[in-house]
C-alpha cells in the first residue's frame, strides 16, 4: 500500500471560482430575508420531533415553520462557498495567506464571542449568537481579501 504525499500546493479542498458568485448571491438573499422570517408565508411547515423542548416534557411533536432553519443553513453554506473558493492565481503565498487569515479571524472571533458573553445579556445576546456563526467567515473573507488587495497594490507600485 502506497502513501500519497501531500503537497504544499494541494488545493483539492478549494471550490471552483464560480462558487464565490453563487455563495454571495445566496448570502445576500438569506441575509435580507432573515430579519423577516416570521413574516414569510407558511409554505415550508413540517411536523417535527423537538428533542430539546423549552419545557421539560421530554420529546414533543410540533408543527414548525422551517424558514429560519433554511435561511441560517443558507447563510452557513454560502459563507463556506465564498471562504473556500480558489483565487485566480492560487500559489504557495495565497495558501499561506489563507492560513494566516483563518487563524487571525478565529482569534478575533473568539475575542468577540467572549466579550459578547461577558457584556451582553437577554434577547440581544441570543441575536448576537444567532448572527455570530457567520462572523468568523466574514472576518476571514475580509482579512484574506484585504491582504490580497495589499499584495496586488504592492505589485503595481513596484512596476
Amino acid at each position: 500500500m502506497t502513501k500519497k504525499k501531500l503537497s504544499v500546493l494541494d488545493t483539492n479542498y478549494l471550490f471552483p471560482r464560480w462558487c464565490a458568485i453563487v455563495g454571495w448571491c445566496v448570502f445576500i438573499v438569506c441575509a435580507i430575508l432573515l430579519p423577516f422570517h416570521k413574516e414569510l408565508p407558511d409554505l415550508i411547515t413540517f411536523t417535527t420531533i423537538n428533542i430539546w423542548p423549552q419545557e421539560s416534557q421530554g420529546l414533543l411533536v410540533t408543527k414548525s415553520n422551517w424558514w429560519i432553519e433554511i435561511l441560517i443553513s443558507g447563510l452557513s453554506v454560502s459563507m463556506l462557498l465564498v471562504s473556500f473558493t480558489r483565487v485566480k492565481e492560487e500559489d504557495e503565498f495565497t495558501i499561506n495567506l489563507r492560513l494566516k487569515s483563518g487563524a487571525w479571524a478565529l482569534k478575533l472571533y473568539t475575542i468577540v464571542i467572549v466579550l459578547g458573553t461577558l457584556l451582553i445579556y437577554g434577547d440581544i445576546y441570543m441575536k448576537l449568537m444567532t448572527v455570530s456563526f457567520v462572523a468568523c467567515f466574514l472576518i476571514f473573507i475580509g482579512k484574506f481579501q484585504y491582504e490580497l488587495y495589499k499584495l496586488k497594490k504592492e505589485a503595481q507600485d513596484e512596476e
